[in-house]
């Protein structure tokens, strides 16, 4: 009997030193928010996975943290990020981190999105406006003023109290084909913070158009024309336009790329029509 355990144990691979936990230690960590002002308290949570001891050791490279794993932020006077690491009471290997970030315990401007970017055609209407969303990262209110250096840069209040959404209008009324750069520049806690904006301003579509022309034929008798057209030279072409009393047209849905092939007919006051006459070839740019 004993022999058989033996032989069972060294087909399965493995032993006891990892029948108990079935696969490899693993730690998570986690936080609720990752922005703690200075002096303040955070809980932290570990999860130990894969062992039935699910204790972890807690350690920081600033301020304190509990065996529970509450985090008190050090004093600072200037934002910088501190690691609070968990690891594993099973298999010391094991750990993993959280990264704070220590604000000072005053008021914190903070200001998102970085930069901006907006683009339009010339000669459009202008742009829906974007949001820069302006808050408080540390304790205590923050006011804030908030200016733009282009004149074609609108921002939708000077200055307000964190947190708040300032709302950003680029104007291309009067502008040319090309790309402008310009700031929005916020101000609180002492801080000033400068958000990159641009504007491309692009020139719109190209609108083609033919302008066909013929001769009235007298002998026809004619009462109206029709205009017809094809992108196959020689035949299968379309009815374009009827009842013509003139002896022009202009086609205004021609695409770019494209080459068409025109034929006239004239038709008489009892609606008889004449054959095609000679094909024009015109290719569109």
């Amino acid at each position: 009997m004993f022999s058989c355990l033996i032989l069972l144990a060294s087909c399965g691979g493995g032993g006891s030193s990892t029948s108990s936990t079935g696969s490899r230690v693993s730690v998570s960590a986690s936080t609720s928010n990752a922005i703690i002002v200075s002096g303040k308290t955070r809980q932290l949570t570990a999860t130990v996975s894969n062992s039935p001891n699910t204790a972890v050791t807690w350690t920081t490279t600033a301020g304190t943290v509990s065996a529970s794993g509450l985090f008190t932020a050090p004093s600072v006077n200037s934002a910088i990020q501190v690691n609070v690491t968990a690891t594993s009471q099973a298999d010391s290997s094991k750990s993993a981190s959280v990264t704070l970030t220590v604000n000072p315990a005053g008021a914190v401007l903070a200001v998102s999105p970085a930069s901006l970017s907006f683009s339009r055609q010339v000669g459009t209407t202008n742009l829906t406006p974007a949001s820069l969303s302006i808050t408080n990262a540390g304790a205590g209110t923050l006011t804030f003023t908030g200016v733009s250096d282009q004149p074609w840069l609108t921002l939708s209040a000077g200055s307000g109290t964190a947190p708040f959404t300032l709302e950003v209008s680029p104007s291309v009324s009067g502008l040319k084909v090309g790309t402008y750069t310009g700031h929005v520049t916020v101000t609180g806690a002492s801080v000033t913070k400068a958000v990159p904006v641009a504007l491309a301003v692009t020139a719109g579509p190209v609108q083609h158009s033919v302008s066909l022309s013929w001769k009235d034929n007298t002998a026809t008798n004619a009462a109206s024309y029709s205009m017809y057209r094809s992108t196959i030279s020689g035949g299968y072409y379309g009815l374009l336009a009827k009842a013509i009393t003139g002896i022009t047209y202009s086609d205004q849905s021609v695409l770019s790329g494209t080459v068409y092939y025109y034929v006239v007919t004239a038709v008489d006051g009892a609606g008889q029509e004449s054959p095609y006459s000679t094909e024009v070839r015109v290719a569109i740019p």
